[in-house]
């Protein structure tokens, strides 16, 4: 079948003429997926293909029974079709061709594609730039971190010279203080100790009399309960 389309192809400018001259006229952006919609009567049973270029055999780039690619995908709808092409290249410009297959002559819709290259994108200094580098976002999240960190090792550079600081003085307290400092929270009274007793009077002695009778008292002690 596909090995007669260079000659089926004369015969469809001959026979379906109409549909070779209301062919479709598309353009395309580089990088964006375009769909083309392919109409034909009685077709509702037939197989569909696309192609470019001859159309022979070797340039039928999907039909209707095979898988779908990474590039083209088709969807049989009876009498239409969608042909679908992705990530579109300025290389994709040309023509192409939907087929159907018939017994005998097979029929075809011209589609006429250009695409366009993909615009520059032009920064605030007037200078163009390719769409396709990295966004000035990206920059911005790397200069950030890069100054965050550079502030963290400095907060760690200053705790550890505080903290060898305090190291080197031992007598120096948690709260700046030295350790023979006194503490402001205590109340301190000086007590001074008089170890020398005065002279006193003398105690009076009075000599025993005869007429005191003494008489010993002797004490029993209980026992606790």
């Amino acid at each position: 079948m596909y090995s007669e389309m260079p000659l089926m192809i004369l015969a469809c400018f001959l026979a379906v003429g109409s549909d070779v001259a209301n062919g479709l006229r598309l353009t395309g952006k580089e990088g964006e997926d375009i769909t083309i919609t392919c109409s034909h009567s009685n077709a509702y049973g037939n197989t569909k293909y696309f192609c470019r270029g001859e159309c022979d055999y070797k340039d039928i780039l999907i039909t209707s029974e095979g898988p779908n690619t990474a590039k083209y995908h088709i969807t049989d709808r009876g009498n239409d079709f969608d042909v679908t092409i992705y990530n579109l290249e300025v290389k994709d410009s040309g023509l192409y061709w939907c087929g159907i297959d018939r017994v005998g002559v097979d029929t075809y819709t011209r589609v006429d594609l250009t695409v366009e290259k993909a615009p520059e994108v032009t920064d605030t200094s007037g200078q163009s730039k390719d769409s396709t580098r990295p966004s000035d976002t990206v920059v911005y999240i790397g200069a950030g971190l890069g100054i965050c960190f550079t502030i963290l090792v400095l907060v760690l550079l200053l705790l550890f010279l505080l903290r060898r600081r305090r190291s080197a003085d031992p007598d120096e307290k948690p709260d700046g203080r030295s350790a023979n400092s006194p503490d402001p929270g205590v109340i301190y009274s000086d007590v001074t100790l008089n170890r020398t007793r005065s002279p006193g009077p003398m105690p009076t002695i009075v000599p025993p009399s005869e007429a005191v009778t003494y008489s010993t008292i002797r004490g029993a002690h209980a026992d606790s309960v």
